[in-house]
């Protein structure tokens, strides 16, 4: 699973979260699981979205039979990490 994070425009916008995934899946039920499963998580996990910010998460093969609460877990890891990437990136004029 991979996660991208894009500032949208600043401010009090809410967060757009897009989910995709590959050709990987044996077929679309599998598919279509995967992505049930990543937005659920993501949805449970919305408070570390930023106002604002565009995420894209991409669900890999695997993530369908992964156990759920171990799937969250991984969000949480992925959206604090790309929360505290996105921070140090957006850094003000004169700062350093």
């Amino acid at each position: 699973m991979f996660v991208w994070a894009s500032l949208e425009a600043p401010g009090e916008a809410q967060p757009a979260v897009a989910v995709v995934t590959g050709r990987g899946f044996r077929g679309a039920v599998s598919r279509n699981l995967a992505k049930r499963r990543l937005r659920s998580g993501i949805l449970e996990r919305r408070d570390l979205l930023d106002p604002g910010y565009e995420y894209l998460v991409e669900g890999r093969p695997g993530v369908e039979k992964a156990d759920y609460q171990i799937l969250v877990t991984e969000i949480e890891d992925l959206l604090s990490r790309t929360r505290n990437c996105v921070k140090q990136k957006r850094r003000e004029p004169g700062e350093e």
